[in-house]
C-alpha cells in the first residue's frame, strides 16, 4: 500500500501495487471546475454532505461523464480531438496512450487493456469482481461482499444512468477507450453487485456517469 497526494485540492488517496501496476485504492473525488456544473460530476443520490446529510462523494468518490473523465476540453486544445459532451459521434475523437484525463499528475485514465491486466493479476475475469470488491458494504444494499484480497477496495458506488437516476446493480469504471463499433459509446468495466465477475462493455458517453480509478504512469 502507498499513497497519492493530489495537489489540486489537497486530497490524499490510498494506492496499491497489483502485479506490475500501481492503482488508486479509492475512487477519484476531484470536483473539476472547468465544465458546466450540470456536466461535471455527481455524488451518488445527489447527497454531498450539505445540511447534515451523508456525503456520498466522500464515501464513494464522484461519478463522472466520460467527456469529463478524459478531460475533453484539454484533449481538444492539445490534441485536436473532438470528444466532448454530445460530440463523440462527430468529428475526430481519439484518446492518446497514457492520457491523463482528470487524474492527478503522474497518473492516467486506464485503458481497457490495463483493466484486463488487473483482472488477470487477481484471478481472471470470472473471479476478479469478488477479489476486487471491498469486504463489506455490498450486502447492505442487496449485493454480495467481496474478499478484497488485493486491497483494491472496490466500493458499491453505483452509477448515474441516462435518465438521470441512480442505480445500484453495478459499479462501473470508465476506461480511456472509445467503442470500436459505435462512435457515441466508450468502454467501461463493471462489477455486478450480486456476482463475482468483472465485465467489459461499451456504454453511452453522453448520459452515463461512472466512477474513476487512475493508474500510475
Amino acid at each position: 500500500m502507498g499513497s497519492l497526494y493530489d495537489d489540486r485540492d489537497g486530497k490524499t488517496y490510498k494506492t496499491v501495487k497489483i502485479g506490475e501496476q500501481e492503482w488508486m485504492a479509492e475512487n477519484l473525488n476531484y470536483d473539476v471546475q472547468n465544465y458546466k456544473s450540470s456536466y461535471r460530476s455527481w455524488c451518488y443520490d445527489n447527497k454531498d454532505g450539505k445540511d447534515g446529510e451523508v456525503d456520498n462523494c466522500q464515501k464513494y468518490g464522484r461519478l463522472y461523464r466520460w467527456s469529463v473523465a478524459i478531460d475533453s476540453l484539454t484533449l481538444a486544445q492539445e490534441q485536436g480531438a473532438t470528444c466532448g459532451y454530445n460530440t463523440a459521434g462527430v468529428g475526430n475523437c481519439f484518446v492518446p496512450n497514457n492520457w491523463k484525463g482528470i487524474c492527478p499528475d503522474g497518473w492516467h485514465l486506464p485503458t481497457t487493456n490495463e483493466w484486463n491486466d488487473l483482472a488477470d493479476s487477481v484471478g481472471g475475469s470470472s473471479f476478479a469482481g469478488k477479489n476486487l470488491k471491498s469486504s463489506e458494504g455490498w450486502d447492505l444494499i442487496g449485493g454480495v461482499n467481496g474478499s478484497d484480497e488485493f486491497c483494491f477496495s472496490g466500493l458499491p458506488a453505483g452509477y448515474r444512468n441516462g435518465s438521470g437516476k441512480f442505480a445500484t446493480d453495478y459499479t462501473y469504471f470508465w476506461t480511456a477507450d472509445k467503442s470500436k463499433n459505435l462512435s457515441y459509446r466508450a468502454y467501461a468495466m463493471g462489477i455486478p453487485y450480486q456476482k463475482d465477475v468483472f465485465v467489459t462493455g461499451d456504454r453511452d458517453v453522453g448520459v452515463n456517469a461512472y466512477s474513476i480509478r487512475c493508474v500510475k504512469n
